[in-house]
């Protein structure tokens, strides 16, 4: 139910990166002759218009509009993108950013998800979580598919309980803050990593040019700025939604009962469609 990363160079190993092989850690040299390639890159992208270059299609270049048309009205919103870019430093420093590109919506929605996991989490015992996950074998485990009930959740599985606590979050959606936030991760092999959340409903090329535009003149550091939150509220309230059906259609599969059905109005599944379209998985 979380995004999706295709860009090989941000998967991240099931095991920590030695802090040796930080791409922030690296020799000037080294960096320097890696920017240098990057920057290469970035220019030779006609779709980053020599700002930044990515493995997905962004609403507004060149190849979006060639494989979807012009930007309208019909248009579904694109919430999240992988992107890289340059540092306004000197070349020399070898400094490029490896980013994450999201909307409030998407934020607010990966934050909510994480909430809910904790909260069911916390109503059950450790043996009663591992019960609920059935791990065998650690990282080469699988989930089974049929998850075990619990009295806590009246019955109903870690999805269900998942899917109560977004239901109550939903209905006071408007009492949360929304932030635009900037956050450095520098435990990347390749780029400086960078966490973004943009103020715009929507993705675009001019909107994540501008994005881009004010983390380099805050100075390339982390920041958060509270924001308003209401014209967020439609995307966030569609987003929300769609994790609370797959929640429920889990549960129901997990409890061997027919999976709820749902319906969406052409405007509803616009504000959920464009998650962000790889051009190369």
């Amino acid at each position: 139910m979380g995004r999706r990363q295709f860009k090989h160079v941000r998967e991240q190993s099931k095991f920590k990166t030695r802090r040796e092989d930080w791409f922030v850690n690296q020799k000037r040299r080294v960096r320097r002759t890696k920017a240098i390639s990057q920057r290469w890159r970035i220019t030779q992208d006609r779709n980053g218009g020599g700002v930044f270059t990515t493995d997905q299609y962004i609403p507004g270049s060149p190849d979006w509009e060639k494989a979807f048309g012009p930007l309208n009205a019909d248009s579904p919103l694109t919430h999240w993108a992988d992107i890289y870019f340059m540092s306004t430093r000197p070349i020399r420093d070898g400094v490029f950013y490896n980013a994450t590109i999201v909307t409030i919506a998407d934020h607010l929605k990966e934050e909510l998800e994480e909430e809910a996991w904790e909260y069911a989490d916390s109503l059950l015992s450790k043996d009663q979580q591992d019960e609920a996950w059935n791990f065998n074998g650690g990282f080469n485990g699988m989930r089974r598919s049929q998850h075990p009930t619990f009295e806590e959740f009246g019955g109903r599985t870690h999805y269900g309980a998942q899917s109560q606590y977004m239901q109550n979050a939903l209905a006071n959606i408007e009492q949360r803050t929304a932030y635009v936030s900037c956050t450095l991760n520098k435990e990347f092999c390749y780029g400086v990593g960078l966490d973004m959340v943009s103020d715009s409903p929507s993705l675009t090329m001019h909107s994540i040019m501008q994005d881009i535009e004010r983390f380099q003149q805050l100075g390339e550091k982390d920041f958060k700025l509270a924001t308003d939150i209401t014209p967020h509220l439609p995307a966030i309230r569609a987003l929300l939604r769609s994790s609370i059906e797959s929640f429920e259609r889990l549960d129901a599969r997990s409890r061997n009962l027919p999976e709820p059905k749902f319906t969406w109005e052409k405007d509803e599944a616009k504000l959920v469609g464009g998650f962000g379209v790889p051009l190369k998985v």
